[in-house]
């Protein structure tokens, strides 16, 4: 294998590989760095799939002087063309779900308390969600998408009694809570 044509190959996979993680370890952790990474990320797949762009050029070219069977410079060339060029593709994809989940909030609910909570009502503008039973020393995260701007609040039910509370009084896209329920009506909320 020649080695423009293996570079080629390479400066495609190398993007891809890269994005893909930086993208799945911001999912996990929502750590800033990891977006600071994905911009550089981009930056250098640019670079990256330029030189390999010129690269499989280059070396298809060589082919052509060398009067290689055009089937097999066909299927060099779409592999590793198509490589190159689906890093566009993978760019698109994870700006939009970037979006989408920017547009979100993250809510989890921790029970330190003793009791089952039987139900969490979470209302956000435009969204009502349940979460159903949260058992002692459990959690449940719910991703919130609201509609508009306002409240995000809670209702909760613990031993057949209701209380309520605000989470945040004006909610933006893209922040993550901790609501703690240390026992019936005792709850702290934590932003992260």
């Amino acid at each position: 294998m020649s080695k423009l044509y293996r570079a080629s190959i390479v400066l495609g996979a190398l993007p891809l590989i890269v994005g893909s993680l930086v993208f799945v370890f911001w999912y996990f952790s929502m750590m800033r760095i990891f977006e600071v990474i994905g911009v550089f990320t981009v930056l250098g797949g640019l670079v990256s799939v330029a030189i390999g762009t010129i690269c499989l050029v280059k070396f298809l070219f060589q082919q052509i002087d060398e009067n290689a069977p055009s089937k097999i410079l066909r299927g060099k060339g779409l592999l590793s063309g198509g490589l190159l060029a689906s890093n566009f593709l993978l760019v698109v994809i994870i700006f939009f779900a970037v979006l989408y989940l920017y547009s979100t909030n993250i809510l989890t609910i921790r029970n330190d308390s003793s009791s089952v909570i039987s139900n969490v009502t979470i209302t956000a503008p435009g969204v009502q969600l349940n979460t159903g039973a949260i058992k002692p020393g459990k959690k449940k995260s719910r991703r919130i998408r609201h509609k508009g701007d306002g409240a995000l609040q809670f209702t909760a039910i613990q031993n057949d009694i209701e209380y309520s509370g605000v989470i945040e009084g004006y909610v933006i896209a893209g922040d993550k809570y901790i609501l703690t329920v240390n026992d019936v009506n005792d709850f702290k909320v934590r932003k992260l």
